[in-house]
């Protein structure tokens, strides 16, 4: 970002709130989806630092929640098939890359 004096320069400032405004309605959809089903656990999938990123999910959810949630690296999701899993699980995954495609 650039920076004049130590503060942020008038352009950079409009695009970060451009995507804040974006992200928070991403989000917004995924928790209306999310609360049109019925979750009964969640998964947390990735690898390296990915993983490392999604722990806190995992975390906020123990803490938070009452439903099950499991950190797994994308291997051990792929070979381990776990039980629990359904069409009532969420799956959040977070490929290395950023592409989804690339988690599929």
């Amino acid at each position: 970002m650039k920076r004049e004096n130590g503060v942020l320069v008038q352009e950079e400032i409009k695009g970060v709130k451009k995507m804040r405004g974006e992200h928070e309605e991403q989000i917004k959809r995924v928790l209306d989806a999310v609360k049109s089903r019925n979750i009964e656990n969640v998964f947390f999938v990735a690898c390296g630092g990915s993983m490392a990123a999604l722990s806190f999910g995992d975390y906020f959810f123990t803490k938070e929640t009452e439903l099950p949630s499991f950190v797994y690296t994308s291997n051990e999701f792929i070979h381990r098939n776990p039980k629990s899993l359904g069409e009532n699980s969420l799956i959040t995954d977070h490929p290395f890359n950023g592409w989804f495609d690339s988690a599929l």
